[in-house]
């Protein structure tokens, strides 16, 4: 056990396990081309506002929201970092996009993350479709750097 005299007067003897985060290497970022564009957003660049990243015991998280529409993934902790199909729902990497409040299930499509332990980041890049009343819309280009919002 390492102490400091500061730390100890704060009631903490146990300095050792702390963790300190370390400056992000960048800046946070959520984004993806879709084609045709995102009938929600009427672009096909999704550009998140709101980015999320957490985790439970047996799943992580990370989601992106533009406006109300959203692109998440939910991916199994069983999964070493590295490149992985997505699927819909009940597969490792479940992927998901919203049009109009509607849950789309990604199909023939893969994520690469790496997930940094030292500062809670992830990075990755993803492409995958959707189909929304007959449409195939491609997202692509997709890629994302994020802090942990919550426990992981």
């Amino acid at each position: 056990m390492k102490s400091n005299s500061a730390f100890t007067y704060l009631g903490i003897t146990d300095t050792a396990s702390l963790k300190s985060r370390r400056e992000a290497p960048a800046e946070e970022y959520y984004k993806a081309i879709i084609d045709p564009a995102h009938p929600g957003i009427g672009t096909p660049k999704f550009s998140a506002t709101r980015k999320l990243y957490f985790g439970t015991e047996k799943v992580f998280s990370v989601i992106g929201q533009h406006s109300t529409e959203i692109i998440s993934f939910v991916i199994s902790r069983s999964l070493k970092d590295g490149t992985h199909k997505i699927g819909g729902q009940g597969s490792d990497v479940q992927g998901v996009m919203t049009v109009a409040s509607e849950v789309l299930y990604a199909q023939n499509g893969e994520i690469t993350f790496n997930r940094e332990k030292l500062n809670d980041s992830i990075s990755a890049t993803f492409k995958f479709e959707v189909v929304h009343e007959g449409k195939t819309y491609q997202v692509s280009e997709g890629k994302l750097f994020l802090l942990a919002t919550g426990p992981l």
